[in-house]
């Protein structure tokens, strides 16, 4: 309320010792006190400290409280086991007596937590569009913002930095002659890498591709003018034909921040592994991904075509687009999901659509089990098993795999729950993650079947598949893809060869 109403009635912190909540009532009564609507603030400290009661009637009536109506016809079992549930401190809530028949929840109370102080009281930590998390000090060319290499005389120890380019060909350029296969691991190993990668980070780039004062387009200018910082070309690159002078770079946006004039990057990702990438990292996103057309908690799906009865991911509504300009005369256009890469090439995408394909099996399950549900729901249940399996898969199934005998030393086993425990994606990540390249192959494989090359083109140069949606729609779908990753090997990583 602020000094001017200092002598209005305070709220009382009386009565806290009805029940444990994870909120510290005395850190929210000065707070609420200066809420300008006194009842609402009277109400919202009342309900956290002694409940929010929901009256039984209401139970009976499916639109007010839909998921409340099973507790009504199963009295008896809820009541046995909320009571247990609250006996063994793990339900945080204000029960004086075992809940039912006026079942009295605060929604910050019943978190299956034993201690209540321990409850998650930073929810912004690994939101999207925030900042990265820093394990090392950044390296500015001035310290603050200027990336090393900006200013091309500069000496760094000594020395003036060499093209990037230049060290790129000799470092990691590799013939397909020389290819060494992982007798281990297969290209399913690889994907799964990258679409875990594209569940956790993604650099937000900047809003505009030209120069904010001298109006440069950073598609076609050479000069380092913020946000343009492109890679030039040496005159004897292995790859680029005479002309071509620089590879087009816009530097990624910052995140804000009002202690610290350093550049930050930007997360546009959950950083946790929840799914992002098939159900997005923002609102507008996960609604439009949505079958808005029925109440079923059911992701959209393409309308103008089937993979042998079978769905495809939606379209995106603007055409032309990257994926149209690869096939000009079928102009099909980009596949849209939780994440902007996702038609980035064929292996990638069918992993995309198996997982869309995935929650709408679980969504139409769900319903027939539970007929009473909402949409939102049944939405919200099965993303929620999906993110489960996606971490089973991760930690269970490819972690072991990629750290071997170093798995329990570098990812302890869990013990338990820490709210000090920042889970957000740190920027050197992003950079040490990219080893997953390494096991790459050059080529897409498709096999039919019975697993015998799928014609009339079972092995397809990879660059020949980036943004290329129709190769899926019109060369058989995602079931020969999915083969392929599944029968032919990952490229081997190794510090040895190249």
């Amino acid at each position: 309320m602020g000094p001017r109403n200092a002598s209005k009635r305070r709220l009382s912190l009386t009565g806290i010792q009805k029940g444990v909540t994870p909120v510290r009532l005395d850190e929210m009564a000065p707070f609420l006190d200066r809420f300008p609507d006194r009842p609402k603030a009277e109400l919202l400290f009342s309900g956290f400290r002694d409940g929010f009661r929901i009256p039984a009637p209401a139970f009976s009536i499916p639109q007010v409280v839909r998921n409340l109506k099973s507790a009504v016809l199963h009295a008896a079992v809820v009541s046995e086991k909320l009571s247990k549930e609250v006996a063994l401190g793990r339900m945080a809530g204000p029960f004086p007596t075992p809940p039912l028949e006026d079942l009295v929840i605060s929604p910050l109370g019943v978190v299956p937590k034993k201690e209540p102080n321990k409850f998650r009281m930073k929810p912004i930590l690994g939101a999207f569009n925030t900042a990265f998390k820093r394990l090392l000090k950044p390296e500015y060319e001035d310290g603050i913002s200027l990336p090393r290499g900006w200013t091309q005389s500069l000496s760094i120890n000594g020395f003036t930095l060499p093209s990037v380019r230049e060290v790129s060909n000799e470092i990691v350029k590799l013939s397909t002659d020389s290819l060494k296969l992982d007798d281990s691991n297969s290209l399913m190993f690889m994907q799964w890498g990258q679409w875990l990668d594209h569940d956790v980070d993604l650099s937000v780039s900047t809003p505009t591709n030209s120069a904010f004062l001298k109006n440069v387009d950073c598609d076609k200018s050479c000069d380092n003018i913020y946000p343009c910082f492109p890679i030039k070309i040496p005159p004897t690159d292995p790859r680029y034909i005479a002309g071509s002078k620089c590879i087009p770079v816009i530097r990624t946006a910052a995140a804000c921040s009002l202690t610290s004039p350093v550049r930050e990057q930007m997360n546009g990702l959950t950083s946790y592994i929840d799914g992002s990438q098939i159900y997005g990292s923002d609102i507008n996103v996960a609604t439009l991904l949505r079958n808005n057309t029925n109440q079923l908690g059911l992701l959209a799906v393409n309308q103008k075509f089937s993979d042998n009865g079978l769905p495809f991911l939606p379209f995106k509504d603007n055409v032309p687009d990257q994926c149209s300009r690869t096939h000009p005369t079928l102009g099909l256009p980009c596949f849209v999901a939780g994440d902007v890469r996702s038609n980035e090439q064929p292996m990638l995408t069918s992993i995309h659509t198996v997982f869309m394909r995935e929650h709408n099996r679980l969504a139409k399950e769900l319903h027939k089990l539970n007929p009473c549900w909402s949409g939102e729901d049944i939405y919200q249940e099965a993303r929620k098993m999906l993110g489960g399996v996606m971490q089973k898969i991760t930690y269970k199934d490819w972690l072991p795999l990629l750290l071997g005998d170093k798995m329990s030393e570098v990812l302890p086993t869990y013990k338990s729950y820490s709210k000090d425990e920042d889970p957000t994606t740190s920027n050197v990540f992003t950079i040490a993650y990219r080893m997953g390249h390494t096991l790459v192959q050059p080529f897409i494989y498709r096999l039919a079947e019975d697993y015998s090359p799928y014609f009339p083109q079972p092995v397809v140069p990879l660059f020949e598949t980036f943004f290329a949606s129709w190769r899926i729609l019109r060369q058989g779908g995602i079931d020969p893809i999915l083969r392929g990753m599944m029968a032919n090997k990952a490229k081997l990583n190794s510090q040895q060869t190249r």
